[in-house]
């Protein structure tokens, strides 16, 4: 059960943290 509900929360915690990092990392890849 805690597996199951930890493993749903996964894709909802990457949305959340993929929407913080992209601009970060968009902005590191073209300073390169």
């Amino acid at each position: 059960a805690e597996f199951s509900a930890t493993f749903m929360s996964v894709p909802a915690f990457f949305s959340k943290s993929s929407s913080l990092y992209n601009p970060v990392i968009y902005v590191l890849m073209n300073k390169q």
